[in-house]
């Protein structure tokens, strides 16, 4: 017994020194701060892959410097109390005394404490304990104080050596204590050594009782469940009653209600034989209101036709690659980003992705978003001068507005409310990737979301609701002011063709305005190349100046929308017979614009070569324009005959399902990726081998969500809007 008492004397006083790291690195008194070089950063993380050689040496002796002793732990504690509650301060002494003694609960507790680990050099400042462990413990009643369970917190502390990210610290504390409470033992800790204000944040992990908001989630959730066992057991028992007669399929016009029906990148349309909708043995004839309303729900019917590799003769086939493709890179790039601060070697994990060509590949994504502005201009603009044509220049342009609304925004409010209501009780864990990415912000800003204003609302981005739906909502401005372009590319094309040209002239400045003048006040522009000179580290502020902003993002969408207008008065057929070389040169000058946008700063980011503000800000004006001019050529040459090879594997019936698929794909990856990190007991190591099976698995799970997603919220949807309006 001796001997596991003095193990755990050494132990705790180890334990207990862990706290001044953060003292070493941020809270050092003035005369005892080091002199770090600040480092260059990369576009989505705030890293640096190539510290001086001395920087970890220095680092590790001033921490021994500062470390304090167990009796100066011990005396701090009972003396500066921090505002800690009296039953917490108690329960945290009897703790102690009980860890002396030599108690099992109280070993246990110590041993579910995070230990100063390895790799702290290579970014490793994510030290967590046992959390399994750690909720596991329950007290001895013995002594002072009274019987607990054991409560596991994290502290997240400001570091400098790696900027803009927070070092975290797992502690397993008596469950009276607060996160108030929490905050304050740390404190004490702290101020051994250093009384300088030192900021903590305080998150304490566990299970948690479901609150109002989570039990009116889930009553919609098993609502909806409800109709669609409902809706398929009515469509599986009518199916073979002789009521319905199965020789007389439905007919459906497939230009209207073909796979391009749909008017924006991220959507496609419906099979042939109308994808949401009736179910197609069931003669419209025979059908009240009741049956479609129920037959909506059916998810034999939906997914049947989710996932068809059937398409109409007239839909633009090579669109569905071009979606598919761009989604996956999307989920890359967020695979990466969302899992890089739950890592162990974050400095080595950055240094691998620079040093790398096809780490260029993933600092690149967000152009993968550009293409989805291209797709919804096209589709908006080919379709809907489309059907004026046939109605001679006339819409219904309430009914457009509706549609739109209509389509997007059922999925997406059903979304928002699962990651604000319901996430942490499907992932309760460690992690803290869960409320930086938006779910505490849901609360207060949801209704930004669903006014499709989340871009401007709030104006600190940083506490953007469902932060990946900026898009969502630029897409929806534009398209609330489509109509006035696709009026004028209708009645006087050259006017709207002029219009759409000033207006791309117009977001090309506005870019390169921004990003020259926040550039040199060093605010971190998200897409400025990561060998950018500036001085601050705030992505929140790119986003809030450049990134989610429709003046800044709407020339893809023109781009998209003048490509549409050629596709109709081309009516996708091959009216063009360039020479070879001129088609080569078109490809060649596509493929060379979208590789040098993508890998063009390789060398540069490699070898950390500042590029300057005028050359920053010539980048960041242009980039977005001319990627979009590169897609344009792609599905340009492929309509009309000129794609080959590329047209034919863009056009793979393999596509067309997980096409259907991409909205929801969109809404739910985050979700899922935010859920596999927070319910993670450890860091992640980054090597390329994990970050592929990560990624795969991202692919593989969030489809596999989008697909549930649909047939719960969205496919129903469409078919009750068609209800509504009797197609």
């Amino acid at each position: 017994m001796r001997k596991l008492t003095n193990f755990c004397h050494h132990v705790f006083l180890f334990v207990g020194q862990i706290f001044l790291v953060v003292v070493c690195t941020a809270g050092l008194a003035p005369e005892q701060k080091m002199d770090i070089p600040q480092p260059l950063i990369n576009n989505e993380a705030n890293l640096n892959p190539s510290l001086p050689k001395s920087y970890p040496l220095d680092w590790l002796n001033t921490l021994q410097r500062n470390l304090p002793t167990l009796p100066q732990l011990l005396n701090q504690l009972k003396i500066d109390k921090f505002n800690v509650s009296e039953t917490c301060l108690n329960d945290t002494e009897q703790t102690i005394d009980d860890i002396l003694a030599g108690q099992t609960y109280a070993a246990q507790m110590l041993d579910a404490t995070a230990k100063i680990p390895s790799g702290i050099t290579q970014g490793n400042i994510r030290w967590a304990g046992d959390y399994v462990g750690c909720l596991a413990v329950t007290s001895t009643t013995m002594g002072r104080g009274q019987e607990f369970k054991g409560k596991y917190c994290t502290a997240s502390l400001p570091q400098k050596l790696i900027p803009g990210l927070a070092m975290t610290y797992s502690v397993c504390v008596p469950g009276s204590c607060s996160e108030l409470d929490v905050r304050g033992l740390l404190y004490s800790v702290i101020a051994t050594v250093n009384n300088q204000t030192i900021i903590l944040e305080v998150d304490c992990s566990g299970p948690v009782a479901y609150d109002t908001a989570a039990v009116v989630s889930l009553v919609i959730v098993f609502i909806l469940l409800a109709f669609v066992i409902i809706g398929t057991l009515y469509d599986l028992f009518h199916r073979n009653r002789t009521c319905f007669n199965l020789t007389e399929p439905i007919q459906i016009n497939e230009e209207k209600h073909g796979v391009d029906e749909e008017r924006i990148g991220l959507l496609t349309g419906v099979a042939p034989q109308n994808l949401y909708s009736d179910v197609n043995t069931v003669p419209r004839r025979e059908q009240t209101t009741f049956d479609k309303f129920l037959l909506s729900f059916s998810a034999v019917a939906n997914a049947t036709k989710i996932l068809s590799t059937d398409s109409p003769p007239s839909s633009i086939g090579m669109l569905h690659g071009l979606r598919v493709l761009s989604m996956w890179w999307v989920i890359l790039g967020h695979t990466h980003l969302m899992h890089f601060g739950n890592m162990n070697n974050i400095l080595s994990a950055a240094q691998s992705l620079f040093q790398k060509c096809l780490g260029q590949t993933i600092t690149h994504a967000t152009f993968s978003v550009d293409t989805f502005f291209v797709l919804s201009g096209l589709l908006v603009t080919y379709l809907c001068l489309k059907e004026m044509k046939a109605k001679d220049g006339k819409i219904n342009w309430p009914l457009f507005y509706f549609h739109r609304f209509w389509r997007l925004t059922p999925a997406y409010m059903f979304c928002i409310m699962f990651f604000t209501n319901l996430i942490q009780y499907v992932a309760p864990g460690p992690g803290t990737g869960i409320g930086g990415f938006g779910n505490e912000n849901c609360k207060d800003w949801w209704w930004t979301n669903l006014l499709y204003i989340n871009n401007f609302v709030p104006l600190n981005n940083g506490k953007m609701c469902f932060a990946w739906a900026w898009y969502l909502a630029n897409d929806m401005q534009f398209y609330i002011i489509s109509p006035i372009i696709l009026i004028l590319l209708y009645r006087w094309k050259y006017v709207g063709i002029g219009v759409c040209a000033s207006l791309s002239f117009a977001c090309i400045i506005a870019r390169g305005v921004i990003s020259s003048h926040y550039g040199q006040m060093g605010i971190d522009l998200i897409g400025v190349p990561a060998v950018a000179p500036r001085n601050l580290y705030t992505n929140a502020a790119g986003f809030d100046y450049i990134y989610g902003k429709p003046y800044t993002r709407i020339c893809t969408y023109l781009i998209g929308m003048v490509m549409g207008f050629i596709l109709h008065k081309t009516e996708c057929k091959k009216v063009f017979h360039f020479k070879k070389l001129y088609v080569w040169i078109g490809w060649i000058l596509s493929i060379a614009l979208g590789l040098s946008l993508v890998y063009g700063l390789y060398y540069d980011e490699k070898h950390q070569i500042p590029i300057g503000y005028d050359l920053q800000a010539l980048y960041v004006a242009l980039s977005r324009f001319v990627w979009g001019l590169a897609v344009a050529w792609v599905i340009f040459a492929c309509v009309h005959g000129m794609g080959g090879p590329i047209n034919k594997f863009l056009s793979w019936r393999f596509w067309i399902p997980l096409s259907r698929l991409t909205y929801c794909a969109y809404l739910v990856h985050p979700i899922w990726i935010a859920i596999y990190v927070h319910y993670q007991r450890a860091p992640t190591h980054y090597d390329d081998i994990t970050m592929v099976y990560l990624y795969v698995g991202n692919l593989f799970f969030s489809y596999v969500i989008a697909f549930g997603t649909s047939l719960l919220i969205e496919a129903p949807m469409i078919g009750i809007e068609k209800v509504i309006f009797k197609r």
